[in-house]
């Protein structure tokens, strides 16, 4: 069971009297700040059987507040809800503010979980912070309330309150940005074949089938047709436009377009539509 609202003065063995009362534990863990060693107010308790677990949600839970503490304990099955869910960033806080005014600012939205104020190598702060609740909803009430919100002395920023970002989503936009980049490159290199295989090395593709439509480089002067490798950049947007007005997945030969046009039209769709995307996130 994860445990909340708890004295941070508390350590493993007051955590064992305190909650051995309901049954015999099997293990039990307070979790602690990395740089200073000290509680976070929170843990984790295992009992050797679901009934005694079940007994002390149903005596403890929104229920007992424990010395010191302004709020009940909180008490229910670890990882009950998706943590991602309740794991927020907050972004554009004043360096002055430690994890104490973090947890004021945001506590009144319900039982903080944990709460990570993120630091530079000299400790100082890098004006960002993790705050996971315990409950989904606070966390939804926290974003509504207080993204776009000035907080007082901050000069008028506004704070950034989202869901943090999991390690696939740091991987997926970490990806994202490396084809477009690729496909950048192939703009100006068009005879380079790795920037081709690393906007194609996606699943699945923003654009779907590019993989499949595009073929391996010709050389300068091997392409078919009367339009030449040296093209206008205009001609490559009207294609690129076209392409995404028509909601296709794959470019599609017009006549007389050469394989290098098709190409740089599909990587230029490509720019496009994954800037909208990355636009539509930050929305």
């Amino acid at each position: 069971m994860s445990v909340g609202q708890m004295p941070k003065s508390w350590d493993e063995a007051d955590l064992k009297a305190y909650f051995e009362k309901f049954g015999r534990l099997h293990q039990l863990n307070i979790l602690k700040d990395k740089i200073t060693n000290e509680s976070k107010g929170c843990g984790f308790v295992t009992y050797f059987t679901r009934d005694s677990a079940i007994e002390a949600q149903r005596t403890l839970h929104d229920k007992v507040v424990l010395p010191g503490m302004a709020h009940c304990i909180q008490m229910k099955p670890a990882d009950s809800e998706n943590r991602k869910e309740r794991k927020l960033f907050i972004g554009m806080l004043p360096k002055k503010m430690g994890e104490a005014e973090v947890r004021a600012a945001f506590g009144k939205f319900g039982p903080i979980e944990e709460c990570t104020v993120l630091k530079n190598a000299d400790n100082s702060s890098k004006g960002c912070a993790f705050v996971t609740f315990l409950k989904k909803a606070d966390a939804n009430t926290a974003i509504r309330a207080m993204n776009g919100h000035v907080l007082e002395g901050n000069r008028g920023v506004q704070l950034v309150v989202k869901n943090a970002d999991s390690q696939k989503d740091k991987e997926s936009r970490r990806l994202q940005t490396q084809q477009q980049h690729a496909a950048l490159n192939y703009l100006i290199n068009p005879y380079n074949s790795s920037y081709l295989n690393l906007m194609n090395s996606a699943s699945p593709l923003p654009i779907n089938g590019l993989a499949g439509s595009l073929v391996s480089q010709s050389p300068p002067g091997s392409s078919s047709g009367s339009h030449s490798a040296d093209s206008s950049l205009s001609q490559q947007s009207a294609a690129a436009a076209a392409m995404l007005n028509a909601g296709l997945g794959s470019p599609v030969a017009s006549p007389g377009s050469s394989q290098q046009q098709q190409q740089q039209a599909a990587a230029m769709a490509f720019l496009s539509q994954t800037t909208a995307q990355q636009q539509q996130q930050q929305q």
